[in-house]
């Protein structure tokens, strides 16, 4: 009987070990995004555009740039979350619960 109890929580203490792994890897994920939504701004911006007269090419550059910059502030925010939820033990949230007061 004592096998059991501490089997369950060896399978409870690797379960906690794939969460905060897998959060980190959704976390690098993001940055990821991130950095290619800069990197690609600022690559229409500077090589569509390398003389500054064509605004459009300017305006889209700004924009990926901006929405990078908005995705790494997600990023970071989520990750706090989703790491702050999983060290307090708070198991009870599931996945799908937070994705939804994530979108809401």
């Amino acid at each position: 009987m004592r096998g059991s109890s501490k089997s369950a929580r060896d399978r409870t203490d690797l379960a906690r070990q794939r969460n905060l792994l897998a959060n980190e890897r959704t976390f690098s994920a993001w940055l990821r995004t991130g950095l290619s939504a800069v990197v690609a701004g600022l690559g229409i911006a500077r090589l569509l555009d390398p003389g500054g007269s064509l605004p459009i090419a300017h305006s889209i550059g700004v924009i990926l740039v901006l929405t990078g910059g908005g995705i790494y502030i997600l990023a970071f925010w989520r990750y706090g979350q989703v790491s702050r939820s999983l060290k307090q033990e708070n198991m009870s949230r599931t996945v799908k619960e937070t994705g939804r007061r994530f979108f809401d």
